[in-house]
């Protein structure tokens, strides 16, 4: 799911909605909506997904533990690029 659609499922599913209600709602608000093949939307164009970082990060400590630099760094850019895009996000809501 996008950061963006899954920042607002949480904060309506806070107010009381399951899951499915709340993502039904910023489907709405936000104009992304789970297209065929279960790629994400936005005005027909693909919308990239956000990256759980916990995920991501783990996966860069193991690989630095097992010497796997060129996996190690690949990791550690694929973390910052989601950091800095969810960054991004939250300017342009602003």
């Amino acid at each position: 799911m996008p950061a963006k659609m899954d920042r607002c499922v949480s904060k309506i599913m806070k107010q009381g909605k399951n899951k499915k209600e709340a993502c039904a709602i910023c489907s709405k608000s936000t104009g992304i909506k789970k297209a065929k093949g279960g790629k994400w939307k936005k005005d027909g164009k693909t919308v990239k997904e956000s990256i759980d970082n916990k995920t991501t990060i783990s996966n860069l400590i193991t690989a630095v533990f097992n010497k796997n630099y060129s996996e190690a760094n690949k990791h550690l850019q694929t973390a910052i690029d989601e950091m800095m895009e969810q960054r991004v996000q939250k300017l342009l809501e602003k």
